[in-house]
């Protein structure tokens, strides 16, 4: 079924929609049915045994996603995030490095690197010219929702040398989406596959992205000198 949204689809209103069916089904609203019967648990399913079942919100998203043409809620998010992946320009040089200042301060929280590292990230990494010296020397895109900058990445070849996401704006699709944004860079550069090299705090994320951890490296300068990255890689 190919996907039936707007050009540019709004996460939120597609939350609503599913909580608005889940309430459908719990008022005994026949309309819900149809969207419902998409479910294999519901498939030739008649109304009546439909709205005597129990349903949750994630079979409500579920549903929601199939009607729009998708397998998965996850896959619908993923396709919402990344309609609102662009290049990288100029004017998002101070957002960006905002971003990054966050996420480095989420990764210290979650005591993957100490006080003394996140200070010295934070004076050499977060900055709006180091953010300006990736732009031009990366393939840099951020994800811009509603003019707000969500979530950036930048590629070099199938390289993903940075790859970061708002921590309020996690875990709906952003990261995915510039995930599955540098699959495409890449096969379509020719490479055969992506590569990683991150510290374990981002090993799930990019596990779930379908890679997998082939090695260390030991980075040799900077305020991670002496630590160790996890190598990670998906074959195309």
């Amino acid at each position: 079924m190919t996907p039936n949204l707007p050009p540019r689809p709004n996460l939120e209103q597609l939350r609503h929609q599913a909580k608005d069916l889940l309430r459908a089904h719990r008022r005994g609203d026949l309309r819900c049915c149809a969207a419902l019967r998409l479910l294999n648990r519901f498939s030739g399913a008649a109304d009546e045994n439909i709205l005597a079942a129990d349903v949750s919100l994630q079979q409500a998203q579920h549903a929601l996603a199939l009607d729009h043409g998708f397998e998965s809620w996850k896959d619908l998010r993923t396709h919402v995030a990344l309609s609102h992946v662009r290049p990288m320009t100029e004017s998002d040089d101070r957002a960006v490095s905002e971003l990054v200042g966050l996420c480095w301060r989420q990764i210290a929280e979650a005591a993957v690197i100490n006080e003394r590292q996140l200070e010295a990230i934070l004076r050499e990494r977060c900055r709006t010219e180091h953010a300006a010296a990736l732009r031009e020397r990366f393939n840099c895109h951020v994800a811009d929702v509603g003019g707000q900058i969500k979530g950036f990445l930048a590629l070099s070849g199938y390289s993903v040398e940075e790859l970061w996401v708002r921590p309020e704006s996690q875990r709906q699709g952003i990261g995915a989406a510039l995930f599955q944004y540098a699959e495409q860079s890449a096969n379509e550069a020719g490479h055969g596959k992506v590569s990683v090299a991150t510290t374990r705090y981002a090993v799930p994320f990019y596990e779930g992205c379908g890679m997998r951890a082939v090695g260390k490296r030991t980075v040799t300068f900077g305020p991670l000198a002496g630590e160790d990255l996890i190598l990670l890689e998906k074959v195309l």
